[in-house]
């Protein structure tokens, strides 16, 4: 499985996360926003997977954006 936690701050209000996953370029898995900062995706098939998070805060205004790719053998 593939394991995420994020650590984020600034902002006006909550930060809220959304992870979407790829798997060798196409979306398997597209996330809703929400308070939890440890996403967990249970990777079962050989590929390459890219873990997309976006972080908003309260009024709903972008602050981050980041991405990271796991090769499951």
């Amino acid at each position: 499985s593939i394991t995420w936690t994020a650590a984020a701050s600034g902002g006006a209000g909550t930060l809220q996360y959304r992870f979407d996953v790829y798997k060798d370029g196409t979306l398997v898995q597209k996330g809703s926003y929400g308070t939890g900062k440890t996403f967990i995706y249970p990777a079962t098939a050989a590929g390459t997977y890219k873990v997309k998070l976006y972080v908003k805060d309260a009024s709903g205004a972008l602050t981050s954006k980041t991405s990271a790719a796991v090769a499951i053998p």
